[in-house]
């Protein structure tokens, strides 16, 4: 698990053996201990994946959960607190 795990399926989104969101959910649930589940946190890192491939690095990420916490990362922030440098054109 880990990183090696992360980069094959990042490998497989490349090849379109598995969609991104696809990739995303296995990747945050089940290569992350404690697993990952929150679905607003499956669309951010989506979103952080969509900013970093642009270069929009410092883009604030609004989260904001069922119990009325809002949390906001930059895009490079969620990036490295999710792991998904894989997951990143040119990375």
């Amino acid at each position: 698990m880990g990183t090696a795990v992360a980069i094959s399926i990042a490998q497989d989104v490349k090849t379109e053996d598995i969609s991104l969101e696809q990739g995303i959910n296995y990747h945050l649930i089940n290569n992350h201990y404690p697993p990952i589940v929150n679905k607003l946190v499956h669309k951010a890192a989506l979103t952080a994946i969509e900013n970093g491939n642009k270069g929009d690095w410092d883009k604030v990420i609004r989260i904001e959960h069922a119990n009325g916490i809002v949390k906001t990362p930059t895009t490079a922030e969620l990036i490295d607190a999710l792991h998904l440098e894989p997951f990143i054109k040119g990375e």
